[in-house]
């Protein structure tokens, strides 16, 4: 097994002791955040870096890609990285010692 492999096996193991709460409200809201700078950026070709970034409605908007960066991000990269985790763990022949695996 690779050794990027070993450190994704050890650090999701710890994310999945955590939980999958923890880990939307560590994650989900910097992809939002993330998005919400990607788009300010192409609203810049039609509107002024304060209308794209410090306005009310901007800050609406922020709000809304944190909220949906939680609720999407999560669904979406939770199962994936556990599929990928178990698949990872049964091709290195070590069985996972946390719940739900």
């Amino acid at each position: 097994m690779k050794r990027s492999d070993e450190k994704f096996l050890a650090d999701w193991e710890a994310v999945r002791r955590r939980g999958r709460l923890k880990y939307g409200l560590i994650h989900g809201p910097i992809w939002g955040v993330l998005v919400f700078l990607i788009h300010g950026l192409f609203a810049l070709t039609d509107h002024t870096f304060t209308e794209a970034y410090l306005s009310k409605d901007a800050g609406i908007y922020l709000l809304l890609m944190v909220a949906g960066g939680i609720l999407m991000y999560t669904t979406i990269m939770w199962p994936i990285n556990d599929r990928f985790y178990r698949k990872k763990r049964r091709e290195g022949g070590m069985q996972s010692h946390t719940p739900g695996a």
